[in-house]
This record gives structure tokens, C-alpha cells and sequence, in this order.
């Protein structure tokens, strides 16, 4: 008997790439790199040599390939990934923009973006970077340009979270903000939970009254709740957060640059790297 290769849905397939739906049907209309099969209906339907060749196309991402240039590489490729010298045209578009002071152009390449990279290659090439460069930039005229920054990927990061909440994830978690002016951090967090199939509840400003949250999302079902600041806490934050996580009726993650500050919230067994996220039981996932 022939042997017939289970097909995958597309959101089968983002789940197993972490490339969002919008992504591989921009990677296929635009640029030509998939190919996917069609049920009567016209839904696609992937094999498994496709999602082969999309964790290829994220490796020559993830070395600052620009999209629009990895199918030729794909189809000249001997199957080793070399290291590939270029400037990352994206990043400069963005940082003309943003230098130009042109709040529409740059939200605009920020959305455009989104719909053509994984949220992770973003972060890597450009999020972090450009943050980086900014950060180097001592002079107060730099202030103007940092505020546009953080406010225009905020902005765009919160839109596509908030648009992504109308799928069909049923996976709850509860995404819990304590800085009292978050960054646009927070949100890349919600389009990571996202794209591991959770339908994510977003809060900003939680500095007080967890405890009562969480009891609260216990008799809800949700599954998860991920605790996020960038900022040192303060003693009575660090103090509830510690009672909560020895309750252990509900999965909690701590997530965000705290984890950096007050390695003390880390489970004894947790490698305490940069910037992590790190779960308790309330500590296991």
C-alpha cells in the first residue's frame, strides 16, 4: 500500500515554525517561497519538505538575509548556510525613518514588517539594535527620536496583539504588566504567547493586588499567568510574587529584564540568563 504524508494546515505549521499565518502566506504570494497543495475548498495544506524549507528560510533570516533574496539562495543553496556579509536594508529604512522624524513612514515599515518576518527575527535585526544605537546616543537633541521609537513600535506591536486575540486560540493566559510606563517589550511577549497557541489577556500597570488576580484566574481555568517588567521591583512586589509562587495551583512564568535584577525570584534550578523568562510551579509550565 502506497504511503500517503500527512498533510499539515497552515496553523498546524505556524505552530511548529513559529511563523504566524499572515507570514507564510505573504512568504507565498509575494516572494514565491512555498508552494503549498489546496484542499476543493482552497485551504492550504503543507508537507513536511515545506516546513523543511521554512526552517531554511529562517536560517537565512536569522543571518540578516533579507526576505526578498532568500528564494534565490534556497535555489542555489549545497545545503551548507554560509555566512552572508550585507547590510541589513530593513534596519536602515527604519532607522531613515525614525531619523527623518516621519511617524507615518515608520509605522508603516514597522507593519509591513511584521507581515513579511517572524516577531523573533524582528526582535534580533532590528527591536534590539536599533535600541541599542539609541541607548549610544548621548545628547538630549536624541530625545525626540527615542520617544517616537518606543511609542511608534509600541503602538504597532499592541495593534497586532490585540488583532491577533480575535483567533481561535483556547489556551488562556493572562500577560501581566508592572511597570507603571511599559516599553513595547511586553509586547513582543504577547505575539510569542500568541504564536504558542495561547489567547492572551494583556494588563499594564499591575504593581499592586496579584495576589487577588490570581486566585481569581484559578477559578477562570486560565492556564497561565506571566508576570513582566523590565525594572527593578519593589520589596512588597518581590514579597507577593514570592508568596504566590509556593501557593503552586497555577502556572507562573516571570518574564522580562527583572529576572536579570532579582535572580532571587528564579527557581534554585533555573539557569539565570539574560533576560529570560522562567517558570514556577506555581513554578512549571
Amino acid at each position: 500500500m502506497a504511503y500517503e504524508e500527512t498533510l499539515l494546515t497552515i496553523g498546524e505549521v505556524s505552530d511548529l515554525t513559529g511563523v504566524n499565518s499572515v507570514t507564510l502566506r505573504a512568504w507565498q504570494r509575494r516572494y514565491g517561497l512555498l508552494k503549498p497543495q489546496r484542499t476543493p475548498k482552497g485551504h492550504r495544506l503543507y508537507t513536511s519538505g515545506d516546513v523543511s524549507r521554512i526552517r531554511d528560510i529562517l536560517n537565512w533570516l536569522d543571518k540578516g538575509v533579507a526576505v526578498s533574496q532568500v528564494k534565490a539562495l534556497l535555489e542555489t543553496q549545497t545545503g551548507v548556510h554560509e555566512e552572508v556579509e550585507q547590510p541589513d536594508t530593513e534596519y536602515v529604512a527604519v532607522q531613515n525613518a525614525l531619523m527623518s522624524l516621519h511617524a507615518t513612514a515608520l509605522t508603516k515599515q514597522l507593519l509591513d514588517l511584521t507581515k513579511h518576518y517572524p516577531i523573533r527575527v524582528l526582535e534580533k535585526r532590528i527591536f534590539d539594535p536599533l535600541d541599542d544605537w539609541l541607548l549610544r546616543q548621548k545628547s538630549p537633541a536624541m530625545k525626540p527620536y527615542i520617544s517616537l521609537w518606543q511609542t511608534a513600535l509600541r503602538n504597532t506591536l499592541a495593534y497586532l496583539a490585540f488583532d491577533n486575540a480575535k483567533g481561535k486560540n483556547t489556551r488562556w493566559c493572562w500577560l501581566v504588566g508592572l511597570d507603571e510606563n511599559p516599553g513595547y517589550s511586553i509586547y513582543v511577549k504577547a505575539l510569542k504567547l500568541q504564536l504558542e497557541g495561547y489567547s492572551v489577556t494583556v494588563l499594564e500597570g499591575v504593581n499592586s493586588g496579584i495576589s487577588g488576580l490570581y486566585v481569581s484566574l484559578i477559578d477562570q481555568s486560565v492556564e497561565q499567568l506571566v508576570v513582566f517588567s523590565d525594572q527593578a521591583l519593589s520589596a512588597s512586589c518581590r514579597k507577593e510574587l514570592e508568596e504566590i509562587m509556593g501557593k503552586g495551583m497555577l502556572s507562573m512564568v516571570i518574564a522580562g529584564k527583572c529576572t536579570v535584577i532579582h535572580p532571587e525570584l528564579l527557581p534554585a534550578s533555573t539557569p539565570k540568563l539574560h533576560g529570560g523568562d522562567h517558570s514556577h510551579k506555581g513554578e512549571t509550565q
